[in-house]
């Protein structure tokens, strides 16, 4: 055919008679260079048949090119140079295929003997002789063969295979060049079947956490009913789910408007014990619970609150970049089983008061609560008449007037907090500030006034809360 360069594909074996070019020098020499061009592997041509003998030209446009050009003789058939070069072809891809088989077997049996996704890397790593990372959605490092490496993602120098798991993309395997370059079509196929197999893996985890997850849930709400009959039969079971009640503890309750607010949660504890901030010995056992995130905080040392408030302090920054503020609630340190109860109570209304007097996006622990918890033991009548004492028309009418007051209660005065949190001008907030002293006829920026207003403040909402 005078066009078969045109159906040429790469590193293919080129056999002919050169019919097409018998009596064509110039295409005898084209026919060499569009196969060298096209990527082909070499040109072997009879050429006894019907050019006589190999002409000079394309002889030296091969050796200009580079393509290997190969004499036939006149008494070898074609079907002695197909035959063996087909049974090679077919040899090889048997073998790359059973290597394949066994590369994949090899990673399968260590995601079901529960090896973990570590093994798989450097498995993978082993036989491709690169390094290989595993990335999660939010750049963080899985598992990889090089624990000085950085990755940041995809990017130059580096092959990209997406992990699947539970219909979705959860994680990326990276595999870096190096000097040994890219990859072939073999090796991208051990590369994707690593990926299946990290897929499984953590399926296996999720699986896993979730059953854990509703193990605890049950657990807590049977300590809440009070179906454990001693605290040492509620520690043993604690200790079988992995919680050490024996170690000081702070029960913490997140409240989240996100529908995955449970895996919203789980990835957090994950990313944050891997952080700085969360090398500090503690322990967290995460579950849901009546809708809410609850974390049980244990920790080695005598006091852990200081590490249990950066945590929550965490989890109130994770909430605000996403949009959706949380709200959380801790309690005071305990240690002991007959304490988890006391505790989860503790946390619980820490989470309700605070997000009544703070609204969202605050993490508020019980022993802060004091002065609020006292106010709370009164009836609540007496606290909304206190508190229509005091403040009068703002209590009564509301609106902007009573939002302006609580804003600049709750950041101690403080002008430039306190239009900032408005999301109006300073001016505009001195304007409201002398409105409110003409209507209670008072002097705001007055410390023990600040003081009363704050106590008639909270002894509005709480009356509201107990009437709720």
């Amino acid at each position: 055919m005078p066009d078969v360069t045109g159906w040429i594909k790469p590193r293919e074996f080129v056999i002919t008679c050169a019919y097409a070019v018998k009596d064509d020098p110039h295409g005898q020499v084209q026919l060499v260079r569009h196969l060298a061009a096209d990527g082909a592997a070499a040109l072997a041509v009879k050429s006894s048949r019907f050019l006589g003998t190999m002409p000079r030209q394309m002889i030296d446009a091969a050796n200009e090119v580079g393509l290997p050009l190969i004499d036939v003789p006149a008494d070898v058939p074609f079907i002695d140079i197909t035959q063996p070069l087909v049974a090679a072809l077919l040899k090889d891809a048997a073998s790359a295929a059973d290597r394949t088989a066994e590369i994949q077997d090899r990673l399968v049996s260590l995601v079901l003997d529960g090896a973990g996704m570590c093994p798989v890397i450097r498995e993978l790593g082993r036989v491709l002789g690169r390094t290989v990372h595993v990335i999660d959605n939010d750049l963080q490092v899985l598992a990889t063969t090089d624990d000085d490496a950085q990755p940041r993602g995809p990017q130059s120098g580096v092959e990209a295979f997406p992990v699947m798991c539970a219909g979705g993309i959860k994680a990326t395997l990276l595999v870096e060049s190096g000097e040994a370059g890219p990859l072939n079509d073999e090796e991208r196929t051990w590369a994707k079947q690593a990926a299946v197999a990290i897929g499984l893996e953590m399926l296996r985890l999720r699986t896993i956490r979730e059953t854990e997850s509703r193990l605890r849930s049950d657990f807590l709400g049977e300590v809440l009913r009070g179906e454990h009959h001693s605290a040492e039969s509620t520690a043993a079971k604690a200790r079988m789910l992995g919680i050490d009640l024996d170690r000081p503890y702070v029960v913490m309750i997140a409240s989240h408007q996100r529908a995955d607010c449970a895996s919203v949660h789980e990835h957090l504890v994950r990313s944050w014990l891997c952080s700085e901030r969360g090398r500090c010995g503690l322990r967290i056992s995460h579950f849901h619970y009546e809708g809410n995130a609850v974390h049980i905080v244990t920790g080695a040392r005598p006091s852990i609150t200081h590490d249990a408030c950066a945590f929550a302090e965490s989890i109130i920054e994770a909430s605000l970049d996403s949009g959706t503020p949380a709200s959380v609630g801790m309690s005071e340190q305990f240690a002991g089983a007959g304490s988890l109860a006391l505790a989860y109570a503790q946390a619980s209304r820490a989470l309700e008061l605070g997000r009544a007097l703070y609204g969202p996006g605050r993490a508020v622990s019980y022993s802060s609560l004091a002065p609020y918890l006292m106010l709370q033991q009164l009836d609540s009548r007496a606290l909304a008449a206190f508190a229509d004492e005091q403040l009068g028309p703002i209590h009564r009418h509301g609106g902007p007037l009573l939002e302006t007051l609580r804003a600049f209660l709750e950041c101690g005065g403080e002008l430039k907090s306190a239009s900032a949190r408005m999301f109006i001008h300073r001016n505009t907030l001195n304007y409201r500030l002398r409105q409110i002293e003409r209507t209670l006829n008072c002097d705001i920026r007055d410390p023990e006034t600040q003081f009363r207003l704050r106590l008639a403040v909270a002894a509005m909402i709480l009356s509201k809360l107990s009437r709720n």
